[in-house]
């Protein structure tokens, strides 16, 4: 019987070595072997956890939804592969998130036009869903501040031949003046992508995709950004503007599955991912070339609708093309 149980532990053991979870990142979801520490705010800035990319290695990404109503949040990490264009799909949206557009005729007027983020008051909080995404990455903002300084009129027998130093008719010359003096500091933070709402219920939009543009600079990750924030005239072809981002009618989207129609699911929330720059071994990125601002003018289909999960959309028949193992 002991025999038995060593066997087992055995084949348990090399079992585990061979599993995804003991060898890193296989697909698009899963652990990471190059995070050593909790995904917190505190360990994405570690050294150890900042590393450069070649093209195709797996990243590292925290996507975060939140429910302003419920204070429901939930979280899911990725891996997108350096520059190739990524598709997330988030599931069960249609009835968790947009189910609150469905009715056109419910009143919202008491919220005011700022019901995604609150009522007047801030105290009470009406439907809406804020979207942002974290990575293992550095950010580094310099903070211009003017200070007063305090500059002596004399220094080592010396007079200064400042205009403010000069004395005015017969009185006696200043010791001093005071002028502001620019200073910058610089501060190292982790690199998170501020938080975006994905629904407007007093127009009845929403947004249909979210793309995120990472910027590398010789294979480290230096920025990233919503393209909507990079190119704010996206919002000129669209229903409306949603903190910069493209919404859609909820009406036009195909948003509830038939069986005569099983693939309208245009209320399914996706989640982009695009590389600018150069990896590692210089090699410039390509996928950035890939997202819905840059390929408009070639699809026939409007901006604000692509995505929407049907078979003939354009946008997908490009990610089908590329055999990409990050579709979810």
């Amino acid at each position: 019987m002991k025999f038995i149980i060593v066997l087992l532990s055995i084949f348990s053991y090399i079992a585990f070595t061979n599993s995804q979870i003991f060898n890193g990142e296989n697909t698009q979801f899963g652990v990471v072997s190059s995070i050593s520490n909790p995904f917190k705010p505190e360990n994405l800035t570690l050294d150890s956890n900042i590393r450069s990319y070649s093209r195709y290695d797996w990243s590292y990404m925290r996507i975060n939804i939140r429910s302003n109503l419920t204070k429901f949040l939930g979280q899911v990490d990725i891996h997108p592969r350096v520059d190739e264009f990524t598709t997330f799909r988030v599931p069960n949206t249609q009835s968790l998130i947009f189910k609150d557009l469905r009715d056109p005729n419910k009143d919202y007027s008491e919220s005011s036009d700022d019901i995604i983020t609150g009522s007047k008051d801030r105290d009470i909080y009406f439907p809406g869903w804020q979207i942002w995404a974290e990575l293992v990455a550095r950010k580094t903002i310099v903070t211009y501040t003017t200070q007063p300084v305090t500059v002596p009129c004399e220094v080592d027998g010396v007079r200064s031949d400042a205009k403010e130093c000069q004395a005015e008719g017969s009185e006696e010359p200043p010791v001093s003046y005071t002028t502001n003096v620019l200073s910058n500091s610089t501060e190292t933070i982790p690199l998170t992508l501020p938080p975006k709402n994905i629904i407007d219920i007093n127009s009845r939009t929403f947004v249909n995709y979210f793309v995120i543009v990472v910027q590398l600079d010789k294979g480290r990750i230096i920025d990233a950004v919503w393209d909507g924030d990079r190119l704010p005239e996206i919002c000129k072809s669209c229903d409306s503007c949603i903190d910069g981002q493209c919404g859609v009618n909820y009406d036009d989207m195909q948003c509830d599955p038939t069986e005569d129609q099983p693939l309208n699911n245009g209320c399914q929330l996706k989640i982009m991912v695009a590389w600018a720059g150069r990896d590692k071994n210089n090699k410039p990125c390509q996928s950035i070339n890939k997202i819905p601002s840059n390929f408009q003018k070639y699809s026939s289909t409007s901006i604000k609708k692509v995505g929407t999960g049907l078979v003939s959309d354009f946008f997908y028949k490009i990610n089908e093309n590329n055999n990409n193992p990050n579709m979810a």
